[in-house]
């Protein structure tokens, strides 16, 4: 895959150039139009949670709501998963700091499954571990996921399905002569039952765009998108950040359809370059805040590498993807409009393209129920909230 678009005028390489499924090896359905209606988000929250008795929250990797209407609350900050009523009440605070059975080393996400069972992520030092808890919150067991044979490292979740069944992604790496370099590593994508049993696999996908700069230092080009992954009922949907197709894959890895949204793909201008970089650079210094020594030069050079690697020509196709609560595929796509609001498409399992639903200003979107969809919110100073906001719809995924 030599001299991808997506990378301007620098050469791309990848690790391996096997596309894992040929472009007309099944019928690829055409959405050649967006949908006429939209679907909107009420501008005022019906609850608010991150202040008051139940404390701030901090660091918020995850957000569901339940079928009663409950939220659960993956609050990185405190290590713990917390349980909120219809109103925002807090009713239970599930696990803690620690390494013991329902306890959490560093808290990473939380998703639902059948029966309103919860489970959550725990990371450290790239081991990964799964905890499940019953609907009213109790422990009930813990697994993680081993590395399949012949791959050199496990990167993390890709999505969760409605039984519990996990996909998760591992990556071989591209270690070129060269420097500066741009390359994409291809990732596979394995799924789990949920019991943490490994059940099968999706194939390998191109992954996220990779520099290595002139210092050694090296990361992910931003907007420079891997293959994003989703699950609504026990299917997979993976979105291919090159040609923008979407394929509905069965349990056994077999895709049985091929569908593509039109969406037009927008330049990347210098004022979004400038933008990104200082995101970034934002970024490493609070992540190495108070950094002395070799830590100090290690910031030094990952700042210089910020402001060398190049940025593709053109946005990505898609941003985000998940499965909502509702039944529906949810895309995000770029850019964000210009007062920063989030810009998303709904699509039934079918390939259908349902409805256009455009955010206030400042919200990230986490879940989405019948009528209603759960977002987070940082003010001014940082601090989050998550609420729930009114969703009017014309029609479902159900």
């Amino acid at each position: 895959m030599q001299g991808c678009d997506a990378a301007g005028s620098h050469q791309s390489r990848t690790a391996n150039t096997e596309e894992p499924f040929p472009t007309g090896s099944l019928a690829l359905l055409e959405i050649a139009s967006g949908p006429s209606s939209a679907w909107e988000v009420a501008a005022t929250p019906t609850v608010v949670i991150g202040s008051g008795e139940a404390g701030d929250l901090y660091q918020v990797r995850g957000a569901v709501i339940l079928a009663t209407g409950s939220l659960v609350v993956a609050d990185g900050g405190s290590g713990q998963l917390r349980l909120y009523g219809r109103e925002g009440q807090l009713l239970r605070v599930l696990g803690r700091r620690g390494e013991g059975p329902g306890e959490f080393r560093r808290l990473s996400g939380v998703w639902k499954f059948e029966g309103d069972s919860l489970l959550a992520l725990d990371t450290s030092f790239g081991q990964h571990r799964f905890l499940v808890f019953s609907p009213g919150g109790d422990f009930v067991r813990s697994w993680s996921p081993l590395t399949p044979p012949g791959e050199s490292r496990t990167l993390g979740v890709a999505a969760v399905a409605s039984d519990g069944a996990v996909l998760f992604l591992t990556s071989t790496t591209i270690r070129p002569a060269e420097v500066p370099v741009l390359g994409r590593n291809l990732e596979s994508a394995y799924w789990y039952k949920s019991d943490g049993d490994l059940a099968g696999s999706l194939g390998r996908f191109p992954g996220p765009l990779i520099y290595r700069g002139s210092g050694m230092q090296q990361g992910r080009v931003s907007f420079g998108a891997g293959t994003l992954f989703a699950a609504t009922g026990l299917w997979w949907f993976s979105f291919d950040p090159i040609s923008g197709d979407i394929r509905k894959h069965r349990r056994d890895g077999t895709v049985e359809l091929v569908f593509r949204m039109e969406v037009p793909r927008a330049p990347i201008t210098e004022a979004h370059k400038s933008k990104e970089r200082e995101r970034r650079k934002a970024e490493l210094r609070e992540g190495l805040r108070g950094a002395v020594g070799p830590m100090q030069r290690l910031l030094v050079e990952q700042e210089a590498m910020v402001e060398e690697m190049p940025f593709p020509e053109r946005f990505p196709p898609y941003a985000r993807v998940f499965g909502g609560s509702d039944g529906c595929l949810w895309v995000q796509v770029y850019p964000p409009l210009e007062d920063g609001g989030e810009r998303w498409q709904v699509l039934a399992p079918s390939g259908q393209w349902l409805a256009r639903v455009t955010l206030p200003y400042g919200l990230t979107l986490y879940d989405v129920a019948a009528d209603n969809v759960v977002v987070v919110r940082r003010d001014e100073l940082g601090t989050e909230y998550v609420q729930v906001h009114g969703l009017e719809r014309s029609t479902t995924c159900r």
